[in-house]
């Protein structure tokens, strides 16, 4: 069986805080995007909800720093000064940090660990003629 679209939109929309200011057209995309590149089985429903959250959050969190609603005005007297509010971003931000893998985990799914840094496995015997071997 394939993933139903309506399902997972419906889904989508669900999981999202209020403050999602993404068209249903652009959540739409994000899902077949998801699905076009991970798969349309049942089975990786869950995986495919996760990761069309997680892209819906940072274009939501990316719209706020750049579009127009992240543009606010101030106006004293005669001068109009405009700049870029982070608030909405850093809301953002936070939601993909700690809210979505907590969601993810009730939806039945986890983002996978990738380990940072180089393990380098120590030679026999320390010849500087020589190299260790290493991997990342």
């Amino acid at each position: 069986m394939t993933i139903d679209i309506d399902s997972m939109f419906v889904d989508v929309n669900g999981w999202l805080p209020v403050n999602n200011k993404l068209e249903d057209s652009k959540i739409g995309w994000v899902i077949n995007t998801m699905i076009a590149k991970y798969g349309d089985s049942d089975d990786l429903y869950n995986e495919v909800l996760c990761r069309s959250l997680k892209l819906c959050a940072e274009l939501n969190s990316s719209n706020s720093l750049t579009g127009d609603e992240g543009i606010k005005l101030e106006k004293l007297g005669s001068l109009t000064t405009s700049y870029y509010n982070t608030t909405d971003s850093d809301t953002w931000s936070d939601w993909i940090k700690n809210k979505l893998p907590e969601y993810c985990l009730i939806i039945g799914w986890q983002f996978p660990h990738k380990p940072i840094g180089i393990y380098i496995s120590p030679c026999e015997d320390i010849d500087p003629l020589e190299d260790c071997e290493f991997t990342m």
